[in-house]
């Protein structure tokens, strides 16, 4: 199910801080273009 247009993405600023590896454990997390340079492991419930 995807989200309302009017509502705009789903995103953590202090994720956008983090310069590492993160681990993201959100299904509804929009992963934005500034995330392209830090590793990113999506937990998915398994």
């Amino acid at each position: 199910m995807s989200r309302s247009k009017y509502k705009g993405p789903f995103f953590k600023v202090n994720l956008l801080k983090k310069k590492q590896w993160m681990k993201i454990m959100n299904k509804n997390l929009t992963i934005l273009p500034e995330y392209s340079n830090s590793s990113v492991s999506i937990y998915n419930g398994k």
